[in-house]
């Protein structure tokens, strides 16, 4: 039995050792062997009750039986070896699927992992996406400005402006005419030709109070103080502290302040220039020179001082007394009033803007960069660059911002918005519409071009490669092991991974690049294109060199 009991033991460790040689087989192969050891004791068992049941008590003084004879002990190896292989194999199967629970609930936590590491990869190459593609296509559109703005830049004759220019950037040069007769609304007789703008600044000699505070240890003090002088503003003397001088009303109808009045129709040779570029030019002068030497309006006679170029009313003045005016020039008193008239004459003009039609006659709208596609043909280039500068320039720059969603689209418009928030306050030239009081050349609107900030611009552009490098990692870890064996990448060993996110991301960059100036300089997208196909071909090359060398 005891021969028996250790073959058996040694048949079912080879058994069990044969079907689980893992840690989890080790396991199994102790609780076989336990489990052969109480199926042994089992057999032993069962052998001696046997054989205690086969005894028979002989009656006194009868003779003895004979010894019964005893099973081979091969036979009660064979009989329970069965019973043991099949406990064993029980076992065993339950070992085993216990082990194959374990591995698939690892695998499948590695797997659940590795989809939301690779969810955050490509929320986080979006959001890069988002943000190289705002910087990139505002820098595109800034260049294009001035390159694109250089190139088709048309020096034209004012006298004889022709159709076929409409929709181009053109420079014109000559003199600007006011073809319109300028009025003052307040004053009647004010009247003005060939001028381009007439502005009357109209003020009341009166009372002013100012304080003067001191402090006295602790104790702050203040005293009022009062001095008269010219203001475009009525002060009201019942807001005075008292005691205080009185301030008189102003006329009835008549408005204190400044008042600008532009040309209904200025001329430049064949052009009619727009009201708003009317209103750049600055240049005034006194414009007593072509007024009469007195003026009226709501019963009030002005009269008209050569010294300073201003017209003087005295309303506490009677018109039949003329000792009243005495000193209107040299003693002014509290009430008097008085106003100044300039005008802005015919002048030489500088004209660069984009040639239209606009009722009836050549005039100018803004030049803006519009993206436009490769085979778009000349004419309908030209109109979108019409169309494009009779929108008002505050509806463009609301374009820049996208409207929030959800999910990931709602990440990138944040990552856009948040990006367009940022440069609302970016000074930079956005549109050509210039016009000055000189003769200048067509080069001198870019000369004063203000570009993009190189900081403002790189800072993006770097934000937006560290972004889209981790998102690049989180989601190549799902491919290791096949840049591990691929032969192009084999010489990188297990920086393979790293090489292809580098690259990646260097290309996403470039065709980012490409991508913005594809509608504004197809010429630059296409190097930048080549640019991106080189960084994707580069590490393969290089990891083939290497494999050869090695070889």
């Amino acid at each position: 039995m005891c021969g028996s009991s250790a073959l058996v033991r040694l048949l079912v460790l080879l058994f069990a050792s044969a079907s689980a040689p893992t840690a989890a087989g080790a396991v199994a192969q102790r609780r076989v062997g336990a489990s052969g050891a109480t199926a042994s004791r089992r057999s032993r068992g069962e052998t001696a009750q046997a054989s205690n049941s086969t005894q028979v008590h002989a009656p006194p003084g009868a003779s003895p039986a004979p010894a019964p004879t005893l099973p081979h002990p091969a036979t009660g190896l064979s009989a329970a070896l069965p019973v043991v292989l099949s406990s064993a194999a029980v076992h065993t199967g339950h070992l085993r699927d216990e082990a194959a629970l374990g591995l698939s609930s690892l695998s499948t936590a590695g797997a659940t992992q590795g989809l939301v590491a690779a969810f955050f990869g490509v929320t986080m190459m979006l959001v890069a996406g988002a943000i190289q593609w705002f910087n990139e296509e505002r820098s595109a559109r800034a260049e294009a400005l001035f390159a694109r703005g250089l190139e088709d830049a048309l020096s034209v004759e004012a006298e004889h402006p022709s159709k076929g220019n409409r929709g181009r950037l053109v420079h014109v040069q000559g003199i600007a005419r006011g073809a319109a007769v300028l009025k003052d609304p307040q004053f009647r007789e004010v009247a003005v030709s060939r001028c381009l703008k007439l502005q009357s600044n109209v003020e009341v000699f009166q009372w002013v109070q100012t304080t003067r505070t001191w402090y006295e240890g602790q104790i702050r003090r203040s005293q009022p103080r009062f001095h008269s002088e010219w203001s475009t503003a009525h002060h009201d003397s019942l807001r005075f502290r008292k005691p205080s001088p009185e301030n008189p009303r102003p006329p009835a109808g008549l408005c204190l302040g400044t008042s600008t009045q532009v040309c209904g129709r200025v001329e430049l040779g064949g052009f009619v220039l727009p009201k708003d570029m009317v209103s750049a030019f600055q240049r005034f002068e006194p414009a007593m020179a072509h007024l009469p030497r007195r003026i009226t309006t709501n019963g009030l006679t002005f009269f008209a001082n050569d010294q300073d170029g201003y017209y003087y009313a005295r309303p506490s003045a009677s018109g039949s007394r003329s000792s009243a005016l005495d000193g209107l020039f040299t003693k002014h008193e509290v009430g008097d009033v008085r106003v100044r008239f300039l005008c802005v004459p015919e002048t030489d003009a500088t004209v660069v803007a984009v040639q239209c039609h606009k009722e009836g006659c050549e005039s100018f709208v803004p030049y803006r960069p519009v993206p436009l596609g490769p085979c778009v043909q000349d004419w309908k280039a030209r109109q979108t660059l019409i169309e494009e500068g009779f929108r008002p320039l505050r509806e463009i720059r609301s374009e820049t911002s996208c409207c929030a969603g959800s999910g990931m689209a709602g990440c990138c418009c944040c990552a856009c918005n948040t990006i367009a928030c940022i440069c609302s306050q970016e000074v930079v030239t956005e549109e050509i519409y210039y016009v000055s009081d000189r003769l200048d050349p067509v080069e001198q609107p870019f000369r004063s071009f203000v570009p993009r900030s190189p900081w403002r611009v790189w800072n993006f552009r770097l934000l937006g490669l560290l972004v889209m490098f981790m998102g690049m990692r989180l989601v190549l870890r799902l491919f290791s092991d096949v840049f591990q064996g691929s032969t192009a990448l084999a010489a990188y060993g297990g920086s393979a991974g790293l090489v292809v996110a580098v690259s990646l991301t260097l290309a996403s960059f470039a065709l980012s690049v490409s991508a913005a100036a594809a509608c504004y300089r197809p010429m630059v997208a296409a190097r930048w294109l080549l640019v991106a196909g080189l960084i994707l071909a580069m590490p393969l090359l290089l990891g083939l060199m290497q494999r050869e060398r090695d070889a």
